[in-house]
């Protein structure tokens, strides 16, 4: 929503290239319950896969979004160092750890009320612009002289 500032999200997104006719998903299933445990972690997953480990800074819906679009919806429920089921999008197979979250806040009064107003006005200006052009794009009339004089116009352009 608009009025309250976003949750956004700080993670380690485990990426593994997706290889023709390997198929890592149930290993990757079964080592979550090992990650969960501090047996095994992200890195120690990425070097025996050819993978790679990223650490983002604080993302946003819209971002995490870029990455697939149930991203936010993944993270979403996740609290601090908990992880994402394995999922495959973009040829990559993804793992995601939660390291750190901003919770929702509301935004102060005067910044709400800043908002308002100018969703306020720039519906208003919109409304009015399609009310105001359909009126004009309805009456629109071209006389018969006018239209002959373009055209006389265009083609003594081509003739150049």
């Amino acid at each position: 929503m608009r009025y309250v500032t976003p949750v956004k999200s700080n993670i380690q997104l485990l990426n593994i290239p997706i290889k023709t006719g390997i198929n890592l998903m149930p290993e990757l299933e079964a080592s979550i319950d090992k990650l969960k445990a501090n047996k095994l972690s992200l890195d120690d997953l990425a070097n025996a896969h050819n993978g790679k480990v990223i650490t983002s800074g604080l993302m946003d819906n819209n971002q995490l979004s870029q990455i697939n679009k149930n991203m936010s919806q993944f993270l979403y429920n996740l609290e601090l160092n908990q992880y994402t089921p394995p999922f495959t999008t973009n040829g990559f197979y993804y793992i995601i750890k939660v390291i750190g979250k901003t919770e929702q806040e509301f935004n102060p009064l005067p910044i709400v009320r800043e908002r308002v107003i100018n969703d306020y006005i720039n519906n208003y200006k919109a409304q009015i612009f399609s009310e105001i052009s359909q009126v004009y794009v309805n009456n629109i009339e071209i006389h018969e002289n006018v239209l002959v004089q373009y055209i006389d116009g265009l083609n003594s352009f081509e003739s150049l």
